[in-house]
């Protein structure tokens, strides 16, 4: 009981533990005001960058020259089917005519006096099987002709090639800067619109028909 008393110190020299989490630092910006006098007034153009610019020509497409034509066997085989198949049924035509397009050819057909539209187009199925055809249309009567067009398949569709559009003189004439070029009509005329004219514009078509390719660029120049 009387014996001393020791004092012991214990010294420990590691480093205290750091607060777990995330630090995050935050640091004051002072708001700075925009002198006036260093605001642009001037209006954007948006064709400065433009200048040197030249659109390419057209000679950068192959001219190509489509070998798949309609032939004349063809054409002279579908009138007379068309004319036996109507004189069948009753219904006497004056005269016919064919125009013939990139994918179907039109046979513009010319009726007997008293005879019904609605007599011709009921026949729409008969035609076609006569023709041996997929599918047929009746336009019953054409616009601003008053006769009745019959649109059958070619059998060998021929190829539309931008180039044969791009120099044609429906789009040569064009001065819009986003003219279209569109492709081609029943009767092989080159169409072409103006997309400043089309704000809404709806392409419509079958699968792998080009929908997602279609060319909007103006290659003629002004």
């Amino acid at each position: 009981p009387d014996a001393p008393f020791t004092e012991i110190t214990v010294l420990d020299d590691a480093p205290a533990a750091e607060p777990e989490g995330v630090v995050v630092t935050v640091e004051a910006n002072e708001a700075k005001l925009l002198d006036e006098k260093a605001i642009p007034t001037e209006s954007y153009d948006p064709l400065k960058d433009l200048v040197n610019y030249r659109k390419p020509p057209v000679t950068l497409l192959e001219d190509y020259i489509s070998d798949s034509e309609v032939s004349d066997e063809e054409i002279f085989e579908n009138k007379t089917k068309i004319e036996e198949t109507l004189k069948y049924f009753g219904i006497p035509i004056q005269r016919i005519k064919a125009t013939v397009g990139p994918t179907v050819t039109l046979y513009e057909i010319v009726q007997a006096q008293g005879i019904k539209i609605s007599k011709v187009q009921g026949l729409e199925n008969d035609i076609a099987q006569s023709l041996k055809a997929l599918g047929i249309r009746i336009i019953a009567p054409i616009p601003g002709k008053g006769t009745i067009g019959i649109e059958v398949p070619n059998h060998k569709k021929t190829p539309v090639y931008i180039r044969s559009v791009f120099e044609s003189q429906a789009f040569l004439r064009m001065t819009s800067p986003l003219g279209v070029a569109l492709g081609k009509d029943i009767a092989g005329v080159a169409q072409v619109a103006d997309l400043c004219k089309m704000p809404h514009l709806l392409i419509a078509g079958s699968t792998g028909s080009g929908k997602s390719v279609l060319s909007l660029i103006h290659i003629s120049e002004p």
